[in-house]
């Protein structure tokens, strides 16, 4: 199994906003299934470096696909979530209707910013 595609989104209020990630999940020949992940995140751009920090309570699976059975992988997903922001990732680039991020197991990701949520 493997992820190819990753889909983020930044819906922001203020230096509180709602992200929503969305996985596909591939095996060798063809999509198994997707999923997404929302959490609440206090936020802050400073010296070319993202900050982030998850509001733990608030982190939910928010969609699954049928049949895939996401259990298994629910408590390294809440981990790796909680995980993700705990050090300032570096800003590759900001407009405004995105930032590009450098992200450590994941590679440069692009995050839109966005008034209102579509993925979750």
């Amino acid at each position: 199994m493997r992820v190819v595609e990753i889909q983020s989104q930044i819906s922001v209020k203020t230096e509180k906003a709602i992200q929503a990630i969305a996985f596909k999940l591939y095996d060798s020949e063809q999509l198994i299934g997707e999923f997404t992940i929302q959490f609440d995140i206090h936020w802050q751009l400073k010296n070319r470096y993202f900050y982030g920090d998850v509001i733990e309570s608030s982190i939910a699976i928010t969609h699954v696909s049928d049949g895939l059975d996401i259990a298994p992988l629910e408590r390294l997903l809440l981990d790796w979530i909680h995980d993700l922001y705990r050090e300032p990732r570096e800003l590759i680039s900001r407009t405004p209707q995105q930032m590009i991020v450098d992200i450590p197991y994941i590679g440069i990701t692009r995050t839109k910013l966005i008034p209102s949520p579509t993925l979750f």
